[in-house]
């Protein structure tokens, strides 16, 4: 969705991982009707039932299934040394991506995502 384009679906949010923030996300998504949480990706299968349930979601062992999905954007809740490759393959993907500080480990990995992004017509929002 581009600025100033006013749609009547949601937008769809798939969230990688279950870090320290994750409640911060969840509160957010539950107060916003415009934002629809449609999966959860983290690598507890038993805990993925569980809070896939929980959460009426579908849930993912494996990123890239959820990406395949489609989701408009994907918040990622992983170390931020881990956060990298799967911004590359959600803004590869189509997937809009907010980021939060650190934006990157290094240089290297904001270059490789803005052109990532460029390429893909995504958005990186910091």
């Amino acid at each position: 969705m581009g600025a100033g384009i006013v749609s009547s679906s949601k937008v769809t949010i798939g969230l990688i991982g279950i870090g320290d923030i994750v409640d911060c996300h969840l509160n957010a998504l539950k107060a916003n009707p415009q934002y629809q949480l449609t999966g959860i990706c983290r690598r507890s299968p038993e805990k993925l039932r569980a809070q896939a349930a929980e959460l009426g979601v579908k849930g993912y062992t494996d990123f890239r299934n959820m990406l395949a999905g489609k989701p408009d954007v994907v918040l990622i809740s992983l170390p931020h040394n881990l956060h990298y490759q799967v911004a590359l393959e959600a803004l590869d993907s189509g997937c809009h991506i907010p980021i939060e500080t650190p934006i990157a480990v290094s240089m290297y990995v904001v270059d490789s995502r803005m052109a990532a992004s460029e390429k893909s017509v995504t958005a990186i929002l910091i």
